[in-house]
C-alpha cells in the first residue's frame, strides 16, 4: 500500500511538472507572438 502512494506521488509530481511547464512554454510563446506582432503591423 506505501509502494502504490508513494507511485501515485511522483506520477501527480510528475505530471504537475509537465503541465507548469506547458504552461510555461504557452506564455512566453504567446508574449513573444504579440510583441513580434506589434513591432511588424507598425
Amino acid at each position: 500500500m506505501l509502494e502504490l502512494r508513494s507511485m501515485t506521488v511522483q506520477t501527480y509530481f510528475y505530471l504537475e511538472m509537465k503541465y507548469r511547464l506547458a504552461i510555461v512554454l504557452t506564455v512566453m510563446l504567446t508574449k513573444s507572438y504579440f510583441q513580434w506582432n506589434s513591432e511588424n503591423s507598425i
